[in-house]
């Protein structure tokens, strides 16, 4: 089943929120901080409701393409994927200059 409009923004959204507790030291095992499982888990009761963990988890691989191809900083743990749609750039992009216009 293709990824909509909505579920590649929720999954590029999803990242970033990832991203940003990464670096602040706040991505992870223990007191105050979250898992990924967590954040996913979250994403699964909302916009990514029809989605399984390891569907789930690839197309974050694929957000991480979409992030070193821009000269980003990847997540650990999820390795650059290639194979992902022309949406699912597009969702990056938009995310990308909604973020830098604001």
């Amino acid at each position: 089943m293709n990824w909509n409009e909505s579920e590649e923004s929720a999954i590029v959204k999803l990242y970033n929120v990832m991203a940003a507790l990464e670096s602040s030291g706040m991505l992870g095992r223990g007191k105050e901080k979250t898992t990924k499982a967590e954040l996913i888990r979250g994403a699964q009761s909302g916009a990514l409701a029809d989605r399984s963990r390891p569907s789930v988890e690839a197309k974050l691989m694929n957000v991480s393409y979409c992030r070193q191809r821009a000269g980003l900083s990847v997540v650990a743990g999820y390795k650059p994927l290639s194979n992902c749609s022309n949406g699912l750039l597009a969702a990056f992009d938009l995310d990308r200059e909604k973020s830098t216009s604001n």
